[in-house]
Parts: structure tokens; sequence; C-alpha cells
């Protein structure tokens, strides 16, 4: 992008990053996926596919000279327009109140950090300035993370706050049209930052001498992104980490967080928490507390199943397909509307949500990576997926391929189907893709998190 301006650069990675119904995000997908082709094609073909990708990454250019003019313009009036018609403001916060308890309204809390030279954890600890962005609707997913874009040295959020509007200058030349835009993004700010005691905020009382202290502990969204940045998204890390394993040199420290737990947030839907949580897919990474000599390893590796279906998440699974099974039974002459079409959709999302957190507790046990090997009846396709940092180079090639992920989600259509299975009920295959497409869905999210270590 050196033909365009840093700030032009930022607005324009948001959309092809962030923004998947743009244009600049398909064009980008196109161009990655004929990268890749180029990297493994043989020496026969590579030129062909060499001109194909440069034809591509001619048109990506043209997409992006032409995204200045008309596509981001557009967007900067509907982002200022729905700013004045949706009427609340996003809440900049460092401690998201909905983290405590999801039917709390939308709020938190702003604590900018002092710079603290404490050798304890804590928000202060980090000396960083980000920040989370708690909305009144999950709609706004898209509208908050524009305003959590960095353009420069600074995010929107943060330009409007300061009163800058130079950046909206290069979008446009026309004084009257930045005017509306500054106008009307600045109703996204919080301008009244009061906040409101709630009564489902979990509250202590810590007793001191003139009687009782009242304690609302809150969830520290930044700290949050920081250990995840560090355990899922430091490249270099990650590159150390591999050098290690193999029992190569590698410049530079290792970061560890060992024995990590997932805690999730949101369900299926994340982006109802705040802008970072959906970021983070919905995961929070706990660091363990427990003395090394008291912590017993209780995960089991599926080395001798045949799928990843069966044993340990079958068992984690077996309430949530349990209680869907009585629903679909109790109602199996009912017609089907929407809000049984809804619940049904809700209760398989929380057994996908299952699955991906048992997935990911396997995944991050890095230090027994290749234990695949030993798994002789397991699945391919399993072992592409539950063993992302097998070292073997074939190995590595078939998961970036991809082809495994439509087996995995047929494989959990037909389980879920076989799981639900009543005399009153009988699933055919229709059902069966519909429980793989839910799947699918998430899957490719849950991917991009191991794309950097790859």
């Amino acid at each position: 992008m050196s033909d365009f301006s840093q700030i032009q650069r930022a607005v324009l990675s948001f959309f092809e990053t962030k923004v998947q119904k743009s244009d600049l995000f398909k064009i980008r997908d196109k161009v990655g996926k004929k990268t890749l082709e180029v990297e493994k094609s043989a020496e026969k073909d590579k030129a062909k596919k060499e001109i194909q990708l440069q034809a591509l990454l001619g048109e990506q250019q043209e997409a992006r000279k032409e995204a200045l003019k008309t596509v981001i313009p557009a967007w900067l009036t509907e982002c200022a327009n729905k700013a004045v018609a949706v009427g609340k403001p996003m809440l900049k916060a460092s401690h998201p109140a909905k983290f405590s308890h999801g039917m709390i309204p939308y709020s938190g809390v702003y604590v900018s950090s002092l710079g603290s030279k404490s050798k304890y954890l804590t928000t202060d600890s980090l000396n960083n300035r980000y920040f989370d962005v708690v909305m009144s609707n999950g709609n706004l997913i898209t509208h908050g993370r524009f305003l959590m874009t960095v353009l420069d040295d600074r995010t929107v959020y943060e330009k409007l706050e300061a009163n800058d509007d130079q950046w909206l200058y290069e979008f446009s030349k026309n004084e009257e049209q930045v005017e509306a835009w500054s106008s009307g993004l600045k109703n996204w700010l919080d301008t009244h930052p009061q906040r409101v005691p709630v009564s489902r905020l979990k509250q202590n009382f810590f007793p001191v001498d003139d009687g009782y202290h009242l304690l609302s502990p809150l969830f520290s969204s930044v700290l949050c992104q920081k250990i995840y940045e560090k355990s899922r998204y430091d490249k270099s890390n990650a590159q150390r980490k591999k050098a290690r394993k193999n029992g190569q040199y590698a410049e530079g420290e290792t970061f560890d967080l060992p024995k990590m737990a997932v805690l999730n947030f949101g369900g299926s839907q994340p982006q109802n928490i705040s802008v970072g949580n959906f970021e983070r897919r919905g995961e929070a990474y706990l660091l363990s507390c427990t003395p090394p000599p008291a912590w017993v390893e209780s995960l089991q590796l599926p080395i001798h199943a045949t799928s990843l279906y069966g044993g340990e998440f079958e068992r984690r699974a077996w309430y949530l397909t349990q209680r869907l099974q009585r629903y679909l039974v109790k109602l199996h002459k009912q017609r089907s509307n929407k809000a049984i079409r809804d619940e049904v959709k809700r209760s398989v999302d929380e057994i996908i949500d299952v699955l991906l957190n048992y997935v990911a507790q396997i995944q991050n046990l890095e230090n027994k990576a290749g234990w695949t090997r030993e798994a002789a009846d397991l699945k391919a396709s399993h072992k592409l997926w539950l063993d992302p940092y097998r070292s073997e180079q074939k190995f590595q090639d078939a998961r970036r391929e991809g082809d495994w992920q439509a087996e995995i989600c047929h494989d959990f259509g037909q389980w879920l189907n076989k799981k639900l299975e009543h005399k009153k009920m009988v699933f055919e295959r229709v059902e069966s893709r519909f429980w793989a497409k839910r799947l699918k869905a998430q899957l490719r999210e849950f991917e991009l998190g191991l794309e950097v270590k790859a």
C-alpha cells in the first residue's frame, strides 16, 4: 500500500480484514489464497500462477483507489448517520461490566494506566493504551471495531475525543462533508461518563474500622487482552517456542503461560459483551494459581479413539445433547416456527462451544505436539485439527490446505444426528448438514488464532 498515506492504509486495512461483506475483504482473501498457491506450486506451474497473482494484486490496488472515492466516504456517512439515529454512545472502558453479568445494561469503567512499577501483574502495571469499547447493541460491532482502529498514533475514538478532524480530509476535500462526518461520529462518544450501580454487579463488603467498604470487582478487558496477545498472537515468541521444540537456536527469550484455563464470555454471540471480547472470539485465559506439585493434568488425549466426537467430548456435551433431544421430542408434532428454530440454533451453538473449548485445551498442549503419531485409529482430519504444532512438513501442508475442515463439520453433523435419535424422531441428511453448517460458521474464526503459529 505504498501509494497511500498511513491513515488511508489503516482504514483500507480495516475494510480488508474486518468488513467481510466488502469487495476489499473478498479480493484480499483471493490474493491470500493465490499467494499460497504460488508458494506450493511446482516449478512448471509457478510462472503461470505468479502472473495470475500479479493480475490480482493489480486488481486489488485499483479496488483500493476506487474505495477511497466511493466505499469509504459512503461508510463514513453511514457510520455518522447511524450514530445520530442510535442515540446511544459507545463506551470506552478498561473494565466492561457485562463480563461480570451478561444481563447488566451496557456499561463499564475506564481506568487509564499511570505506569506503575509494581512487580505484581495489574491493569496499571501494563503501561499500555489499549481500551475496550462496549455498545448498546451487538449489531453495532463493526462500528465499534472501526472506533478502535488505530490510524497513526491514536484510534478513531481518541481522535474524535481530541476534536481532531484532519484525518477525515484523507477521504474528502469537501469541508462541509468533513464537518458533517465529524459532527455525526462524535455521537458515538461517551460524554456523560457517570456510571450508575446496578443490582447484578458482583459486590463484596470488606470490614474496615468504621463499618464496611463496598468492593465491586470488575473484569479487566485490558489485562485479558495482554494475556491473549502474548499467548496466541505473539509471532516472534511463537517462532522461538517452535525453535525450542525442534532443538534449534533462536535469539531472545520465550514467554510461557503454563496450565492456562479458557473461560468463554458471550457464548455464540461474543459481540454482545464488548468489541474486545469479540476480537478475542469470546475467549479469556485464566492464569493458574495452583502450586505445580498440586496440579494434576486431567485432560486425556484421544490417542486410542477413532474420532474426537467420542469419549471426553461426548461426556462434556452429554447434558446439552440430552436437553436438546428432550426439547425436540416434546415439540416433534408441533409445526416449526421462528422461536423453535432459534432455540435449536442456540442449543447447537452451546454444544459447539463445548467442542471448541475441548479442542482448544488439546491444542494448547504444545509440549505434547506430535502425539497424533501414536493415534493409529484416529481419523486423519481429526489429527490435523487436534495437533496443530506437529512438525512434519507434509502434515502442516495438509493442515494449511484446509480440506480437512469439511470432514470435521460433516462428522459433527452425523454425530449430533446420532445423539439426538429417538424412537419418536428420525433425523435425515438435511439436519446433519444443518448441524455441520453451524460448526463451519465458527470453525474458520476459531482457526484464525493459530495461523500465526502454523
